[in-house]
């Protein structure tokens, strides 16, 4: 309204995620994610009172060296690299005023970069972490194996042999990854992606069941911009997490994973054992 530039200063939200991610090891992975969940049910009043005393510095300084002590590994990329990110972004924005908001947590860190804000490599930060080698190997590693047993059931028994192994992996995928997703009372339509998707995302690595199930959830569920607000308040209970649109969809993807996933052993042990019989 008044003819200001908007600069959105912030550094990528999936570049952020996925350098926090990859900065930490599988132990401290394990911890995260049984903490976020073992805080899934916890509710604190948010009064008045209580926010104006988390704005004070004194109080967000001692916020923040706690954060750094408990998870230093989360800490560099979640929050120094931001600081950084966000100082430079701000620093070179054009014109003669400029007006900077940003998360009171930021603030004391952002100081500390200003004196060096024209040594900072805002695409270095910006850089994604390459996936891990051995993911990727185990990624295509066990659909290759799926495939050769398959070759080797033709090269022995000839086509009947493998009409009984495609029967063997489509069955269980299909039916288990359909019946976990069922069983979060999703639209039908859902439940049919779950069946006929399952056989083919359990031997590509990089298309998972629950992506194609979650976006056919999605496109009949269709959340709103209120559901996405509402997803902090709603995830703190068990009915709030069904009745949000946003994470209804998350919970069937996450089922026909689930599923898909005990399909995929189910499956492939059938099909091995079809191979050597």
């Amino acid at each position: 309204q008044v003819g200001a530039e908007l600069i959105l200063a912030d550094r990528s939200v999936e570049a952020t995620l996925k350098r926090t991610w990859a900065n930490l090891s599988l132990w401290s992975k394990s911890k995260l994610l049984a903490s976020l969940f073992a805080s899934g049910d916890e509710q604190e009043e948010l009064t008045e009172e209580k926010l104006e005393k988390m704005k004070e510095q004194d109080t967000i300084t001692e916020m923040m060296k706690s954060f750094a002590q408990e998870m230093p590994q989360i800490k560099k990329p979640l929050i120094d690299e931001r600081d950084s990110y966000l100082m430079a972004s701000i620093a070179r924005a054009p014109g003669k005023k400029i007006v900077a908001v940003v998360g009171a947590g930021h603030v004391s860190g952002m100081l500390e970069q200003y004196p060096k804000v024209d040594s900072i490599d805002l695409d270095a930060l910006s850089v994604l972490p390459p996936p891990s080698k051995i993911g990727t190997i185990l990624a295509w590693l066990i659909p290759a194996i799926l495939v050769l047993t398959m070759y080797y059931g033709y090269q022995d028994h000839g086509l009947k042999s493998v009409t009984e192994m495609m029967i063997a992996w489509v069955l269980p995928t299909s039916l288990l990854c359909a019946l976990f997703t069922a069983l979060t009372l999703p639209k039908p339509v859902s439940i049919l992606v779950a069946a006929l998707s399952a056989p083919i995302t359990t031997i590509h690595p990089a298309i998972s069941a629950g992506m194609v199930v979650g976006l056919a959830e999605a496109w009949y569920r269709k959340p709103t911009v209120e559901d996405c607000e509402k997803v902090t308040l709603d995830a703190a209970s068990f009915k709030g997490l069904f009745s949000n649109p946003v994470t209804r969809i998350l919970i069937v993807a996450f089922a026909s994973n689930i599923g898909a996933s005990l399909g995929f052993y189910v499956g492939l042990s059938l099909v091995l054992q079809k191979a050597t019989n």
